[in-house]
Order: C-alpha cells, then structure tokens, then sequence
C-alpha cells in the first residue's frame, strides 16, 4: 500500500496491521511500523525514546522488528484508507527533521560494478588547393570500478593523426571513498588540491579533507546562484573546468538554481540548457571562490602528501605537501591557517573571516612564501587577499570581489617554482617574471525579472615590470514574446593591446510544434566580422537533432570569405552518435562520432550514455522498452535494464517509470523507486513487473455464499502476486499464466480458505487486455 507523510507519498510497502483495544472497548487496526521506517520518512525518532518500550530499546539488534506507539509523538495520529490502500501519517511538523538533513544510514554506497565512458572521433580533412588528405583519430576512455564506499577511476586517452603512429596516453587513476561518519574523503592517486587557500595543484599521492556534499545544504559554505530562461522544459547542466557541477530539469520561463553543490576551485560556470526539442543555449557565469566564513563550530580541512603532477613530463616530479584548517568560531568569526612546502618552495597563510548578516561575508588573508626557482637564489614574497561576497535580498543583485595586494616584489604560486625545474633544459634564464604589484576581480549578477538577466564583470592586473592589464564583460540575456536575445561585450587589454569583442545572437521558433529554430549571430571585434545564420531542430521525440549553419566572414585585408557545416546526431538509449560536414574556400572536413557509457553489473552488461559521476541503475527484469521520469528518451534494454546516468549524491531523488510504456502483458504495482545514493555510486531502482495476463475474476464458495470482503486471493506459491476481494466477490489479478490455480484466504483456519482453478483459454478477452473470469473455489 502507499504511505503517505500529510500529503506526501513517502513510501509503497507491505504493511501489516493488528487490532488494538481502545480504552471504550472497540477494536480497530493499527499499523506495524519500525523505528527504522518512521526515521527514513523523516521523523526525529532520537527524540522520542518511548516509541518502544524500554525493553525494546536495550536489543538494539531487534529494534527494526519492533511495531511503533505512534502515541508517544504527541498529536500523532494516523489513518488507514481500506478502498485507496492508503496510509496516512500525521505527524506534527516539530517531530520533523529538516528536508535536507537525512540519516548517514540511509545513504546507498550502490552495488559493484565496473563502470566505462566512451567517447570516440574520426575525421578526415581535404585540402582543396593540393588534394592532400589528413586523417585523425581520437578516443578517450574513463574507466571506473566501484565496490563498497570505493571508487576507482581512471582517464585514458588515444591519439593517432596523420602519418604518425597511433599513442596511448593516461591522464590519471585514482581510488577515493567518502568517510561518512567524519564527513570527510580521502583520495588515494593523482587529483587536484582545492583553491580556496592556495591554488588549486595536480599532485600524485594522499589527500584527506571534509566533504561539503555530506552536510545539508543550509549548512553549506556560500553557493553560487545561476539564473537563466528556459524556451521549454530543459535540463540544466553545469560544469566547471570541464567537469559536471549541477544538473536538473526546469520548467519554462526565467530559472534560479540555488541548491548547487558548493566550488572551492576558481573558474567561470559554463552553463548549458537543453531544451526539451533538442536545441541547447549555452552562456558563462563568472565565478571566483568566495570568502572564507563559517558557520560556528563548522570545521574545515585539508590534508595533502605527495608529488607535484605536472602536464609536461619534462617538469620533475617533486616531492609536496600541504595542510589547510579553517573552524568556525562565536560571534560569526572564522579562523583559519594552512600551509605548503617542497624542497624549492615554502608558504604559510593565515586570517580570519566573517559573517556579516545582511550585509554578506568577508575574509582577509596574509600569505608569505620563500621560493627558490632552478638555478636561482631563494626569494621571499608576501600577499595580502581580501574576498567580499553579498546577495542584496531586495533586489536579488550578487557581488563579488576578490582584491589581491602583492607587497613585496618576489611573491610566487608554488607551481610556478615548480615548473622550472625540467629534466633538459640546462638554460639559465629567469623563471619569474612579470611580477604582480595588484590584482581585482569584481562579478555582479542581476537579475530583471521579464526584462531578462544582466551580468557584469571587470579584472585588472598591475605589474612592477610590465604595463597592467585589464579585462570587462557585460552579458545581458532576455526574451521578447518567442525571440530569445543575447547581447555580449569584452574588452581586453595586455601590454598596451586592446581588443574588444561584441556578439549579437537571436533565435526563434519556426512553426507551430517548435521543433525548428532559426538564428541569426554576429560576432564582431577590430580586425573582423563574421555573420552566421542557422537553422536547428530535432525529430523522432527529440532522438535525432540536426544543424545547418552558414557563416560569412570578413577580416580586415580579406574579401568576404564562406563557410558552412551540417551536422546530424543520434540520442538513443545506448548512447550518442552522430556526424558532421565542415567546408570553407580552403578545406572541406568529415567527421564522425560516437559516445555513451557502460555498466558490468551481477545481471550482465548495460549500456547507455556516458555516467556524469554518480548514477542509477533501473531494473525492471523481463519488460523491454520502458522509459523513466528522468529522460523518456532512455528506454530498458532487452532485458529490462536501463541507465539513469547523473544524480546528485546524499540527495534523495524520486525515480518513476512511465507507466504508458509498459506493454498489455506487464504490471508493475508500485512504479516509484526512492534512491539516495553517496558519491560515484551507482544505485539500484529496482521495480518488480508481474508478467502475465491480466483478469478480473468473480470467485464464489462450492456453497454459494460470497467470498468474505477482504480476502487474499493469490496465485499458489506466488504469494506476493496477490489481490484483495471485494464485497461482490471480484479481485483484479495481474501476471497470470495461462491456467493456474488461485489460493483465496479469510483467515488461518483450513475452513476460512479454499483454491480456484481457472484457464484463460475459455475467458472472455475485453479490448483492453483484461480476461473476465469466474471460478469456484473449493
């Protein structure tokens, strides 16, 4: 039956019931939950111990076996809907944990499995002036293992172009598990430091520190807000420094995503939206780490020992390490320290950060570093960074500044130092140049409400050896009825150069069905000007998407010069192919490509597209075809198996099937799954379809009386695949067999159960599929 919290369904289970004397004598059913559900539904049981009786409470073991009092929470009460097979608890909002605040124990470190992303591409080039032809050849591979809290991930990549021999390269490996009770992680391997003390670093050895997406999200460090418009439903994903930060579903209109998982790493959120009809919007969000500010007894840490992982296998590979802690004080102060070393490099930071109310948060820090670069003397360096950020809660207007005040002339990153000691370059010469005297970085986001979204952003870099430079961005993004507007506008400026930069995009719908757009873009800066229209759509429910573009480009001491491109692409359920044709007056280009993922699990191979972190696993064994609430692109394979390739960790997530896709011979009781799976996992939302025949079935005793109301009618030892009798004697069966015999039960007594025999073969077939019987049990 479902279970439902108010009005919240939280739960579809079997649930017993056992009569209970009332204090005037009348009897009534109540049901047998455990502490253990109670808790998953998100009541505080811990601050009701008279849910059990105190006996009870000592086995802790037995605990999950144990019928609740429901009356211990006061003003609890709950209601058994018979017709509906509803229940419904009713329980006082203070007896509630927060939404976002759920038991460790309910996290889902997923099955084992071996886990693949693929992504593959060919092209061939024609040169048109000579007919010369150059191929290349690329494939990258992420393979991962998961079991248990472990996750075991690998990037591998292959080369191969021209006449040139064909070459293996890997990126990284790494094993990682979340540490959940501490939440905290440890990484075992090659990854990255986070940014918020120092820059980010690759390193290749041991790191530990806290895990932000364990805590809920109210007790989260700052958050970035991206908004946006959406032409229909579309998904929303974000990523930074090419991997996925955030990814959900939004309805159209204007969007505000504030529940993302927080970024301790600079670098601009690229944003893409994915309409419903295929076609994408992609835009950049500005980001720098924001101020250091935490809540009171917050800690955070990080702990790392190791070698420096360069990209140029020419940089040795020298031995760091590095420890940062930051702790949250009273009186909403943060204190924090850290510190790197390396046999040519030494820092120490330490400051303090505050949180300002209404009028945001501010941290200020002092860093101090001795560097010692190849074949030069050490020199020591201090910096002096100030970071503001604020929302203004009236306006919605968000700002950020980041203010970095370079005192002495000899300051250096660690990783600058680093790379100048390469195993063959035996030159003298001076590694640190163009030191930086001061440093800005200013974002504001505002939003307009139907006038669109407008976003601003200025950084300015001054040297003691060189002229400063500076950069401006203003984005500014609205509709007008269909017509989607964009407007951006840099200006940069390095070594007394300036170059400014205006695009202009517009896009619209082209019948009634939206499923084709036209747009129109203009890009233009100093020296040249492009011009590019395009048409783009899908078709077969949004499978297959297509492009054709055409642009014209004129530069400053060129005539106007062509060029265009076609693309097709495929979005099955195994993953993504697709092809394209590029040409322009000197080259034609073909190329092709494929993507997806993989997951080797106990019940064989699935194959879907490429897995973003963490994933699910639907099963819905022996119905093919069957398609999800997350992407009703993606269907069940042969076997019933599907992939559900990105879900937030340590958030609870609602995965239904499409019920219009199960076939006449297949039904599935309860079509929800809850998942709630931890970092990397991969979760199982399995679903139990009854495959048979489906009838409604008229059961009268060998006496003739009536089947008492409320009786179980099942099939014989398939007691699961059972059916309630109504007043009339009738019960809805799903997942019968051709003939069959069915076991009807009113009570415990041999006399209060008889057996039915029925063939199908002799029934009446409605036109929906359902057989209409009727059969004495004897």
């Amino acid at each position: 039956m479902d279970i439902f919290l108010g009005d919240e369904k939280v739960d579809s289970t079997n649930v017993t019931f056992h009569a209970v004397k009332s204090p005037t004598g009348e009897y009534s059913l109540q049901s047998c939950l455990t502490k253990e559900q109670l808790s998953r539904y998100g009541v505080d049981v811990d601050n009701y111990p008279e849910l059990l009786p105190p006996e009870k409470n000592i086995q802790q073991d037995k605990q999950a076996s144990q019928c609740v009092n429901l009356a211990a929470i006061p003003q609890a009460s709950e209601e058994f809907e018979f017709y509906a097979m509803r229940l419904v608890l009713n329980i006082p909002q203070v007896a509630l944990r927060p939404k976002d605040e759920i038991p460790v124990e309910r996290w889902d470190d997923g099955i084992t499995a071996f886990l693949l992303n693929y992504m593959a591409n060919s092209s061939t080039t024609t040169y048109r002036q000579t007919g010369e032809q150059r191929s290349s050849h690329y494939v990258q591979l992420y393979p991962g293992f998961n079991i248990g809290a472990w996750r075991i991930r690998n990037a591998t990549s292959w080369n191969q172009s021209g006449n040139s021999a064909g070459k293996w390269q890997s990126s990284y490996i790494y094993a990682t598990r979340g540490l959940y009770r501490l939440k905290s992680r440890v990484t075992l391997g090659q990854s990255y430091t986070p940014g918020d003390f120092f820059d980010s670093m690759p390193f290749s050895g041991v790191m530990l520190g806290d895990d932000d997406n364990m805590l809920p999200s109210r007790q989260r460090d700052f958050i970035p807000v991206v908004r946006g418009i959406a032409r229909s439903q579309a998904r929303v994903e974000v990523r930074q420094n090419g991997y996925l930060l955030y990814s959900t579903v939004v309805s159209p209109g204007p969007f505000k995503l504030t529940d993302m998982l927080p970024s301790h790493s600079n670098g601009d959120l690229h944003v893409t939206v994915l309409e419903s009809n295929g076609t994408t919007q992609q835009f950049t969000v500005p980001y720098s780490v924001p101020a250091i500010a935490l809540r009171k007894g917050r800690l955070r840490y990080n702990l790392m020992a190791g070698r420096y992982r360069p990209a140029n296998v020419d940089v040795e590979t020298t031995p760091i390490a590095q420890a940062t802690v930051a702790y949250g004080l009273p009186w909403n102060l943060t204190a924090f320290v850290g510190g790197q070393w390396s046999p040519h490099y030494q820092a120490t930071t330490a400051g303090m950060g505050v949180m300002l109310g209404d009028y945001g948060a501010l941290s200020s820090s002092i860093t101090q570093a001795t560097s010692e670069y190849r074949q030069q003397q050490p020199v020591k360096g201090q910096v002096w960074e100030v970071r503001y950020n604020k929302t203004l809660q009236a306006s919605d207007t968000s700002f950020s500044v980041v203010n970095s005040q370079y005192s002495t002339a000899d300051f250096s990153n660690l990783s600058d130092v680093l790379q100048s000691y390469r195993r063959h370059d035996y030159s003298r010469r001076d590694w640190h140049s163009n030191s930086l005297r001061h440093q800005i970085h200013v974002v504001v986001g505002q939003p307009l409400g139907q006038f669109g979204y407008l976003n601003l952003n200025w950084s300015r870099q001054s040297y003691r050896d060189a002229p400063a430079s500076s950069s401006w961005g203003v984005r500014y993004s609205f509709n007008i009825g269909n017509l989607y507007w964009s407007l951006d506008w840099t200006q940069n400026q390095y070594r007394g150069n300036q170059d400014r930069l205006l695009s202009l995009s517009v896009s619209m719908p082209l019948g009634r069905d939206h499923d084709t757009y036209a747009a129109y873009r203009m890009t233009s800066s100093a020296n040249s000007k492009d011009h590019e229209l395009s048409l783009y759509g899908h078709a077969f429910d949004n499978r297959l998407s297509w492009n054709v573009r055409q642009t014209e480009h004129y530069a400053q001491f060129h005539s106007g010069e062509n060029s265009g491109s076609l693309g097709l692409d495929w979005h099955g359920s195994y993953g993504d192919i697709g092809g394209d044709y590029y040409y322009t007056p000197t080259m034609r280009q073909c190329s092709a490509n494929v993507s997806g993922g993989a997951v080797i699990h106990r019940h064989g191979l699935t194959l879907g597209p490429q897995i973003n972190g963490t994933a699910a696993l639907i099963e819905v064994p022996g119905v093919s075809g069957v398609s999800t609430s997350e992407d009703h692109r993606l269907k069940t394979d042969f076997r019933g198996y599907s992939i559900v390739p990105s879900i937030f960790p340590y958030q609870e997530h609602d995965i239904s099937l499409e019920t219009t896709d199960l076939p006449p011979d297949a039904e599935v009781t309860n079509t929800d799954a809850k998942v709630l799976p931890t970092e990397g996992a991969i979760v199982r939302a399995s679903f139990s379809p009854q495959i048979g025949a489906r009838a409604l079935m008229t059961i009268t005793r060998n006496n003739g009386e009536t089947i008492p109301f409320g009786a179980m009618a099942s099939l014989v030892n398939q007691p699961a695949n059972a059916a309630i009798v109504d007043e009339g004697g009738k019960a809805y069966l799903t997942g019968l067999p051709e003939t069959g015999q069915l076991l009807v039960q009113w009570g415990r007594d041999a006399s209060q159960q008889c057996r039915v025999d029925y063939q199908l073969a002799s029934a009446k077939k409605g036109d929906a599929g359902l057989y209409m019987l009727s059969g004495v049990c004897h």
